[in-house]
């Protein structure tokens, strides 16, 4: 059953990277926003195919729930941009990390406070979820 504030696979009219933060939440990281946006930034290891590179907006998540939105400049190997704090200064090639800002508050209030819940299948261990079609 899809909630009434669930976004669909529909909603994304750009490329869309969904995270989930699970090992590097803590309580009060959405109101810490460096903290959070180095959280949702840095330490992805994807594959840097063509859906990752053409994501234009982030969206942080935990425990299902958008907490932030976003846009999203570029992709970079993980430990080439400066961060408040740095998790681990040995992470291998295959990580991946992006720099931007905080997306617009038209796009914000799209997202912020929504459920991707049901974009996730029971079991589906990957952090990172691309949709949206290229614009």
């Amino acid at each position: 059953m899809i909630e009434r504030n669930e976004l669909k696979k529909e909603d994304f009219n750009q490329p869309t990277a969904v995270i989930r933060l699970t090992h590097c939440y803590h309580t009060g990281i959405e109101t810490e926003r460096i903290a959070l946006y180095d959280a949702t930034r840095a330490y992805w290891s994807i594959k840097k195919n063509h859906a990752i590179t053409d994501t234009k907006l982030a969206l942080a998540v935990h425990d299902g729930i958008v907490l932030e939105v976003y846009t999203i400049a570029a992709w970079l190997p993980a430990n080439s941009t400066l961060m408040a704090v740095r998790l681990d200064k040995s992470v291998d090639k295959r990580r991946w990390e992006f720099v931007g800002n905080i997306a617009s508050d038209a796009i914000r209030k799209k997202y912020l406070g929504k459920s991707v819940r049901s974009l996730f299948k029971p079991g589906n261990q990957g952090p990172v979820r691309c949709f949206g079609s290229k614009s």
